[in-house]
């Protein structure tokens, strides 16, 4: 049994955060920070993952993992934090959408849309993002997009925890295992090329790897 601390959103399932712990879908030696449900879309107004299923942003000290959860495959993309730009508008007055951007090297961006996020929590990611991108301009310079050196991780961990109050959820883990890539989900910082692809709107110019979590993956405690 393992006890993991984080920020859940209103409408999130206990079984998906859950299942993201038990496949150790979290890089090693990264902290979890928050889980916020949603539903994804690519530029092309097509959902990414099912109709069926929530779609999660979710926050780690070091990066920030898109899943898009689908009946047969999911598609789970991982980028550094000094990557990822946000911002939100609201639908209706209920709901608001996100929109993403996430600048690569030597690539054109990526564009997601993080849609049907209730209200408060898109602004609650806003305030997160700013506060991410603040703490990275301070102690990283401008423009940074490389991982997140452990100093200025702990520095986002300290300080998200004041936006996003954790709760406290107990797991049973298997006995940790090196991780073995799962034919149904799609990993790496190219989710979007992936999905394309399957829908027929673009080949992509070279096979990605998949992404594969170092270490057993686990979420690693902090002293509260």
């Amino acid at each position: 049994m393992a006890n993991i601390s984080l920020y859940i959103s209103g409408q999130t399932e206990l079984d998906d955060v859950s299942e993201f712990f038990q496949k150790r879908l979290i890089g090693k030696g990264e902290t979890p920070i928050a889980f916020f449900d949603g539903v994804f879309y690519e530029s092309h107004q097509e959902r990414v993952g099912n109709i069926v299923y929530q779609d999660y942003l979710i926050y780690t000290d070091k990066a920030l993992y898109l899943w898009a959860r689908g009946a047969s495959k999911d598609f789970l993309d991982r980028f550094s934090l000094g990557a990822v730009s946000v911002n939100s508008r609201n639908k209706d007055s209920a709901f608001a959408t996100m929109n993403l951007k996430i600048r690569r090297e030597g690539k054109e961006p990526i564009y997601v849309i993080f849609d049907m996020v209730e209200i408060r929590e898109a602004d609650t990611i806003v305030r997160l993002q700013t506060l991410v991108e603040s703490i990275i301009e301070d102690y990283l310079g401008i423009n940074y997009r490389q991982e997140i050196p452990q100093d200025t991780a702990d520095r986002i961990f300290q300080a998200a925890r004041t936006l996003c109050p954790p709760r406290q959820i107990a797991l049973q883990l298997d006995t940790p295992q090196a991780p073995t890539p799962d034919a149904g989900i799609g990993y790496g910082q190219d989710l979007l090329e992936q999905y394309r692809a399957s829908a027929g709107y673009e080949q992509p110019q070279m096979p990605y790897p998949p992404y594969q979590p170092s270490g057993t993956g686990g979420a690693s405690p902090r002293s509260m």
